[in-house]
């Protein structure tokens, strides 16, 4: 589907890149949700792990543009 996406940018506005961030924390605060499909302390234990790599991954696409 990214890449369906991708080839339909690529046709309006030039050469497109595909960034691909998931399991992100969706609120702040998981407790005042009633949201059981989530779990809280392996959502923060990614995010902390994964977000300063996908940020600098961000900072070198965003420098490619320049």
């Amino acid at each position: 589907m990214l890449e369906g996406y991708k080839v339909m940018l690529e046709r309006f506005v030039g050469p497109t890149r595909i960034m691909i961030c998931g399991n992100t924390l969706q609120v702040d605060d998981y407790s005042r949700y009633n949201w059981t499909v989530f779990d809280p302390a392996q959502k923060k234990a990614n995010h902390e792990a994964a977000f300063p790599l996908k940020l600098e991954e961000a900072f070198a696409l965003g420098a490619e543009l320049i």
